[in-house]
């Protein structure tokens, strides 16, 4: 990332994503961790209700 502008705009667009929304019972709800200065952003999908809770 070039800035922190660029990772939040990245941030907001995952957060938002909805492709695999109809195989979710519960609805995405991604799982991730970021810092501008890391190279990779793995971003998951926990199974489950305690995601959901937070």
């Amino acid at each position: 990332m070039q800035n922190s502008q660029e990772l939040d705009v990245l941030l907001t667009r995952i957060r938002r994503c909805h492709i695999c929304e109809d195989y979710l019972p519960l609805g995405p709800r991604p799982v991730l961790r970021a810092q501008k200065s890391a190279r990779l952003l793995i971003v998951g999908q926990a199974p489950g209700t305690k995601v959901h809770a937070s």
